[in-house]
C-alpha cells in the first residue's frame, strides 16, 4: 500500500511539472504570437488607418511646411496620405520607426518635444529627435498596432471628427480599446500621380491659382507637372459593372467634383475635400490607344473643355457625351522624384 501511495505521488509530482511546463509553452507561444508582428518594409508605401475611425492618417491640405497638422480623413489614397517607414535604433529591444510623408519627405511629430496628453501631432523636418521616432506595438487584435511615441511612450489617437470629416490626432496615454488602433495598408496607387491632358489642346487638367481651397475651379494650361497638374487616380468602387475613380490632386488633396451635383450640361467642374459622392467618381472610357473620355457616375457626362477651348485657363465643366477631341483625354504618369 506504501508503495502505491508512492508511485501516486511521483505520478501526480510529474503531472503537475508537465501542466506546468505545458501552460508556460502556451504562455509563451502566445506572447511570442502577439509580438511578432510584420514590421512595415521600408520599400514600401503604405497609408496608416485608423481602426475606430476608419480614416487614413494624412497631412492637412496637402501641405509641405514644417508644422503642418496632422489628421484622420476619408480613405482616398493621394500623396498626403501615403507614408514611408524608416528604421530606427532599437528601444528596450524594440524596433523604431521614423515615419515619412510621401509627400512632403517630412516626418510625424509631437508638437514641441512635449510629453504632455493632448500635445498635436505635425509634420516637421526629420532631426532624429525622439519625438519623431515610434515604435509598433501590437494589440490583442491581429495586424493592429498602438503607435507609441519613443518620447512619451503615450499613444497616438485621433479625436472627434469636425463639420468636413477630418479628426485632429494627439499623443495621449496608452489605453485598451479599439480609439488607439491602427492598421497599415499597402497603397500601391500614391506613387503613380498622373498628368490628364486634353486631345484638343494638349494642355493639362489644372487647379486654377494653386488654390488649396474648396472649390477651386479646374481649367486647362500648358504642362509644367506642378502639384496643382498631378493627380492620383483612387479605385474606389464599380458602376455597373465598370471600375470607377476618385481622381485626388496631389496639391490640395481634394477630389475632382462636379459643383452641387449637377446634372446639367455645362456644370462647373472644381476641387473640393473628398466625401466619395457620386458627383466625385469618374469611369475612364477607353477610346483609342491611352485616350480616355472621363465620365460623371453622377450624370453620365463627359468631362469637357468649354466652347472647345484651345487656351489657357480655358474652364473645365460636364457635357453630355458627343466623341469630340474637347472630351478627349490622356493619362500619363508623372515622374516627378519627390514621389519616388
Amino acid at each position: 500500500m506504501g508503495i502505491c501511495k508512492t508511485t501516486i505521488i511521483i505520478i501526480l509530482k510529474l503531472d503537475i511539472k508537465y501542466i506546468l511546463l505545458f501552460i508556460f509553452i502556451s504562455f509563451c507561444q502566445s506572447f511570442t504570437a502577439k509580438t511578432a508582428i510584420a514590421l512595415p518594409l521600408e520599400d514600401r508605401i503604405y497609408m496608416i488607418i485608423s481602426v475606430h475611425r476608419g480614416k487614413a492618417l494624412q497631412v492637412k491640405d496637402s501641405s509641405r511646411e514644417n508644422l503642418a497638422n496632422i489628421e484622420v480623413f476619408n480613405i482616398h489614397g493621394s500623396v498626403n496620405q501615403s507614408w514611408i517607414f524608416k528604421k530606427g535604433p532599437l528601444k528596450n529591444g524594440v524596433h523604431t520607426f521614423v515615419i515619412y510623408s510621401l509627400k512632403s519627405s517630412k516626418v510625424i511629430d509631437v508638437s514641441g518635444y512635449s510629453i504632455k496628453n493632448m500635445a498635436n501631432i505635425q509634420q516637421f523636418t526629420y532631426y532624429g529627435t525622439n519625438n519623431q521616432r515610434w515604435k509598433l506595438i501590437p494589440s490583442d487584435k491581429q495586424d493592429y498596432y498602438h503607435i507609441v511615441s519613443v518620447l512619451s511612450s503615450k499613444c497616438m489617437e485621433p479625436g472627434e471628427t469636425d463639420y468636413d470629416g477630418a479628426a485632429n490626432v494627439f499623443q495621449n496615454n496608452c489605453v485598451p480599446g479599439n480609439r488607439q488602433l491602427w492598421y497599415l495598408k499597402e497603397n500601391p496607387f500614391s506613387d503613380h500621380t498622373i498628368s490628364i491632358i486634353n486631345k484638343k489642346s494638349g494642355k493639362a487638367l489644372d487647379v486654377n491659382k494653386k488654390d488649396i481651397e474648396d472649390g477651386a475651379n479646374i481649367q486647362q494650361f500648358n504642362l509644367h507637372k506642378g502639384d496643382n497638374q498631378q493627380w492620383t487616380l483612387w479605385p474606389d468602387d464599380f458602376h455597373k459593372g465598370v471600375q470607377t475613380y476618385a481622381i485626388i490632386s496631389c496639391l490640395s488633396g481634394k477630389a475632382l467634383d462636379v459643383d452641387g451635383h449637377s446634372l446639367r450640361n455645362g456644370a462647373n467642374v472644381q476641387q473640393f475635400r473628398y466625401h466619395g459622392g457620386d458627383n466625385q467618381r469618374w469611369k475612364l472610357i477607353p477610346v483609342k490607344g491611352n485616350w480616355y473620355q472621363i465620365v460623371s457616375v453622377n450624370s453620365n457626362k463627359c468631362l469637357d473643355v468649354s466652347d472647345f477651348g484651345r487656351y489657357n485657363g480655358s474652364n473645365i465643366r460636364q457635357y453630355e457625351c458627343n466623341g469630340t477631341d474637347s472630351q478627349v483625354w490622356q493619362i500619363v504618369q508623372t515622374r516627378d522624384s519627390q514621389y519616388e
